[in-house]
């Protein structure tokens, strides 16, 4: 249908009929039966400057594809292949951005074209007004926009010029908004960069600090928990060193003493009594004999428990003294050597229980067993590394039989392990060496 009745012109171009009017020109697109398919109305919305057509007003000129229209405001040009009016570009811009809970002195406002904007974390919700200036179509602008960085898709055409965008994360974004025909084409596009600011506690070094307090946070527990285990440790092992100390002075005074008055009531009867029966004899040399070895096990005993005593020397010093008491009518004894780091090495009670134990059954088994004329006890250490040895010249004997055999040597193997070192017996017609070594002596300290 026309919407006017008067016609001015009617121009046939292939399959399209132009017909002029005074209030626009009709465009048919039309069958080659003459059949309309579709319609399309020019007028001031879609850029026809003059709605009212000349009289046979209408030329294609053969330079270009267009139609030439006159109307009484002047010249209109068509392009054929955009099926669109030829006229001038419209003009956008982006002309506000509002920041909604922010105060107003923040809120930025004005024309922007391709700047860009850092908003703080909490600017999570944007206004943006935009407008196009056309002197051909003031009141047919159709615009589209997206975001880019929240979408890559644009929206579908609308006359709306403001657009808002709520809970936006922090990052980088990309306002754009075009402006198109009706036939969806882009006349004008702005671009509006911005960037809301990661808040400081999603950033990647407030997050690195917190893990690194955290971190420290634990460690320092750990710290303080290993301190007041050590402390605790630590004055127990004072109590205990303590209550040691007076437990030996307890036994000394008490148990040693009465021991040794027995021993030496013992001995003033041997003296006075000199015709006794042979069955009260042996008898009574049993029983000093008894005497003597609970006087000296007791001996050991309150040696071992007082802390006084834990160090190599002290332990090497109570063995030199072993030694020379069962080999004084017997045989020389070399006794050790003790020197300052002897001293300084501390041994807890229970490695120097052990290590005097092996030893005294080493040195009876050679008072007993060995026939030798000399026995001689060294300390030496290399590095970490310790070595304690007692040697004699005797007759030695055969260590792969009596190995399993002997009693004492399954003790002092035992003992060994007990201590973490290593017993080696070396033994020849020449003589037999017995060897205590152990790695890392410091181990005897803890």
């Amino acid at each position: 249908m026309l919407p006017f009745d008067h016609i001015t012109f009617v121009f046939l171009d292939g399959n399209r009929i132009y017909c002029g009017t005074q209030r626009g020109i009709c465009v048919f697109d039309c069958t080659s039966g003459l059949d309309v398919v579709s319609q399309e109305w020019l007028n001031r919305n879609n850029g026809l400057i003059g709605t009212e057509t000349v009289y046979r007003a209408v030329l294609q000129p053969s330079f270009a594809k267009e139609l030439w229209f006159g109307t009484v405001d002047g010249l209109f040009a068509y392009d054929i292949q955009g099926h669109y009016p030829i006229r001038s570009i419209p003009k956008l811009a982006i002309t506000n951005v509002s920041v909604t809970g922010l105060p107003d002195s923040v809120q930025t406002s004005g024309w922007f074209k391709n700047t860009s904007l850092k908003l703080p974390s909490n600017a999570s919700t944007l206004n943006f007004d935009f407008e196009s200036v056309s002197l051909l179509m003031p009141d047919h602008a159709k615009y589209q926009y997206r975001l880019v960085g929240l979408s890559d898709t644009w929206s579908d055409p609308n006359e709306l010029s403001s657009i808002r965008f709520t809970n936006l994360a922090p990052g980088t974004y990309n306002f754009e908004v075009r402006v198109v025909n009706d036939l969806g084409q882009e006349l004008d596009r702005q671009i509006l960069a911005f960037q809301i600011l990661t808040p400081f506690w999603q950033t990647w070094w407030f997050r690195v600090l917190i893990g690194s307090l955290l971190v420290l946070a634990v460690w320092g527990m750990v710290r303080l928990r290993i301190s007041r285990a050590m402390q605790v440790q630590v004055l127990a092992e004072r109590q205990n060193r303590q209550m040691r100390r007076e437990l030996a002075k307890d036994f000394h005074d008490e148990l040693g003493n009465h021991l040794a008055s027995i021993i030496s009531l013992l001995q003033v009867i041997a003296m006075k009594a000199h015709d006794l029966p042979d069955n009260l004899s042996k008898q009574f040399a049993s029983l000093n004999r008894h005497a003597n070895d609970l006087f000296f096990g007791t001996k050991d005993f309150i040696a071992s428990i007082d802390p006084q005593h834990e160090t190599l020397g002290w332990t090497m010093l109570y063995l030199g003294d072993f030694g020379e008491q069962i080999f004084s009518t017997t045989m020389n004894f070399g006794s050790p050597e003790v020197e300052d780091w002897q001293n300084n090495l501390k041994v807890r009670s229970y490695y120097s229980r052990h290590l005097i134990l092996i030893f005294k059954e080493a040195m009876t088994n050679a008072l007993k067993h060995s026939g030798a004329s000399e026995v001689n006890m060294k300390v030496s250490k290399s590095g970490s590394d310790l070595t304690i040895s007692l040697s004699d010249n005797g007759n030695g004997f055969d260590y792969g039989t009596t190995r399993i055999s002997s009693v004492g040597l399954k003790s002092m193997e035992e003992r060994a392990r007990k201590i973490e070192a290593i017993l080696l017996v070396q033994s020849s017609s020449k003589g037999t060496t017995i060897t205590i070594k152990k790695e890392n002596y410091a181990h005897w300290a803890n």
